[in-house]
C-alpha cells in the first residue's frame, strides 16, 4: 500500500535576493485572489523562494508582510 503525503507544503526561505525581487521591477509578481489567499506570478522570485509558480497559497499575506 502506498503511503499518503500527510501534507504538501514546502518550507520557503526569505532571502535578501528574495527581497530585492520582490521590490524591484515593474511586473506583477503576486497576484491575489482573496482577502488572505493568493499565488506568485513571477518564476525568479518562487525559485528563490523555493515554492512553486501558480499554486494557491491560502495565507500569501504573510509571506507579502516577510517580503516588505
Amino acid at each position: 500500500m502506498a503511503k499518503l503525503r500527510v501534507s504538501k507544503r514546502r518550507e520557503r526561505r526569505v532571502t535578501q535576493k528574495a527581497r530585492e525581487l520582490y521590490r524591484t521591477g515593474r511586473h506583477e509578481k503576486i497576484c491575489k485572489t482573496s482577502d488572505t489567499s493568493g499565488f506568485i506570478v513571477d518564476q525568479a522570485l518562487a525559485e528563490e523562494l523555493g515554492l512553486l509558480v501558480l499554486v494557491n497559497m491560502p495565507d500569501i499575506d504573510a509571506l507579502i508582510r516577510e517580503l516588505q
